[in-house]
């Protein structure tokens, strides 16, 4: 289905299988639900079956305007005159799970833009614009030159498992600044500013207490660009920045190799603990330190052994069972 702008040739395209199932869950307990179904038992009639398949198709094509369906996804674009500008048309496509969700660029000079949705999610306007303008400034900022955007971030000499954690700092840092600006212009819900401050505590939890002062840099200022969102997940601690925490050690664990910018001190391991990681890492000793993440993984190692020590049935269990 095409809906035509009237002051444009841009295209707006939805998936057939996609009106069909909004329809049909948004027709329930509506005031027009009875002259729905007696249009759909009418088309059974109709013998031929290609005939009697493109009538189907017309009459959810019909009621998709009828309900209104296609509101949220016009209003959102509405939003954006950039990406009507520079894309030649928008293409809404089914999506079975909401992981599937979302929006991108496809092709080039112009691109076309993709959504997928769940039918239920046309249904819930005010939540449907809400998500649509966050993606939708995504793609905004993908497209304003000002930004710079590259798609691929470099790779480090770390494996892809650190590139990993740093495409999620990325992300982060993105999500937090397009909300912080949505949420100015008074298109964001008004929790979203505490969501994205716990999502960045978390995941910046190198800054120490520095951290909120960090947050509202990145919710609050206007502009961003793409090498700066990069640079912090990359750096997000300098060793020579003023309000660097003083107490944060930065360097490579010596256990997993990752970089890292809270080094625990080994010497204030238990010998127990001290005693798994030397099996594993003959080389290392306790003043070499090593980041928090290998500290709580083998103090839990040490804690789970301890448990089936106490429990010597558990160990029997495990032997009469191998």
């Amino acid at each position: 289905m095409q809906l035509a702008h009237p002051a444009s040739p841009y295209r707006l395209e939805f998936d057939p299988r996609l009106m069909e199932d909004a329809v049909q869950l948004g027709i329930g307990g509506h005031a027009q639900e009875t002259e729905f179904h007696q249009e759909r038992e009418r088309i059974y009639e109709i013998g031929d079956e290609e005939k009697r398949d493109k009538r189907f198709s017309e009459l959810h094509q019909q009621w998709f305007v009828r309900l209104d369906l296609a509101h949220a996804v016009e209003r959102a674009l509405g939003d954006y005159p950039l990406l009507k500008r520079d894309t030649r048309s928008c293409r809404v496509m089914f999506a079975v799970f909401s992981k599937q969700e979302g929006a991108d660029l496809y092709g080039s000079s112009p691109a076309t833009i993709v959504i997928k949705l769940r039918p239920c999610h046309l249904l819930d306007t005010s939540t449907l614009l809400a998500f649509l303008r966050h993606e939708f400034m995504h793609l905004h900022d993908i497209l304003d030159p000002c930004f710079a955007y590259q798609l691929e971030l470099p790779q480090s000499e770390v494996g892809p498992t650190y590139d990993n954690l740093i495409r999620e700092r990325y992300r982060i840092l993105w999500d937090t600044w397009i909300d912080g600006r949505l949420f100015r212009q008074g298109r964001a819900s008004a929790d979203v500013k505490q969501r994205r401050q716990a999502e960045f505590k978390a995941t910046f939890s190198m800054l120490g207490e520095g951290w909120e002062a960090k947050f509202s840099q990145w919710f609050n200022w206007p502009v961003h660009r793409h090498e700066d969102l990069l640079a912090f997940a990359l750096h997000p601690v300098s060793e020579h920045s003023q309000d660097s925490p003083q107490q944060i050690q930065t360097g490579r664990c010596p256990l997993c190799r990752f970089p890292s910018f809270d080094l625990q001190d080994g010497r204030g391991l238990s010998p127990q603990t001290v005693q798994e990681i030397v099996a594993d890492f003959p080389d290392w000793s306790s003043d070499q330190g090593l980041c928090r993440q290998c500290s709580d993984l083998y103090q839990a190692r040490e804690l789970s052994r301890s448990a089936e020590a106490a429990l010597p049935g558990i160990g029997r269990i495990r032997l009469e069972q191998g």
